[in-house]
């Protein structure tokens, strides 16, 4: 039996929202990536992104998607204040002997800003949020980093939500 539309419409956010989303994710990234290569101030660059590149007009930003500026600064401004304490427990997490530091920029960033939603962001679903940022590594790299970028979210989602991945698998969605 399915929900009638309202229901529906209640517990998943409409799909323009999910993209917005997903470019807002796309952007802190490319933020975060930014401002570690060049050392740039995290506010400049939010003020920057915010000004030309997360309005829709950048094709780079999820094809062109509007993002969500409030998500954007978010995850950016708050990764970058908390990045010592999320390094440390993203090293607790990376399965081989590899520090945090030793990773390519990119991919720091994508594990940053995902261990960042987890742990803060719990009005986002934990199986969604792994998802997307396995797909944003998979739009960066063809090896084994989206691979990497699943194991440590995953481990993260875990560890900082115990259940949530388990009970939508017992739930019988299949997913």
């Amino acid at each position: 039996m399915t929900a009638p539309p309202e229901a529906r419409s209640k517990k998943r956010p409409p799909r323009r929202s999910i993209r917005r989303q997903n470019a807002a994710r796309l952007a802190a990234v490319q933020a975060l990536y930014q401002i570690e290569f060049t050392g740039a101030p995290a506010s400049s660059v939010v003020e920057e992104f915010s000004a030309h590149r997360i309005d829709g007009q950048d094709i780079e930003i999820a094809g062109g998607a509007k993002a969500n500026g409030e998500l954007f600064a978010e995850i950016v401004r708050e990764v970058r204040d908390n990045c010592p304490e999320i390094d440390t427990k993203l090293g607790a997490l990376i399965a081989s002997n590899r520090s945090v530091e030793s990773l390519e920029i990119i991919l720091r960033c994508i594990l940053r800003a995902g261990y960042f939603e987890l742990s803060r962001r719990f009005q986002a679903p934990a199986r969604s949020v792994v998802q997307e940022y396995v797909r944003i590594a998979d739009s960066f790299y063809s090896g084994d980093e989206p691979g990497l970028v699943n194991g440590v979210l995953d481990r993260a989602a875990r560890k900082l939500r115990p259940g949530e991945l388990e009970s939508r698998r017992s739930s019988g969605d299949g997913k």
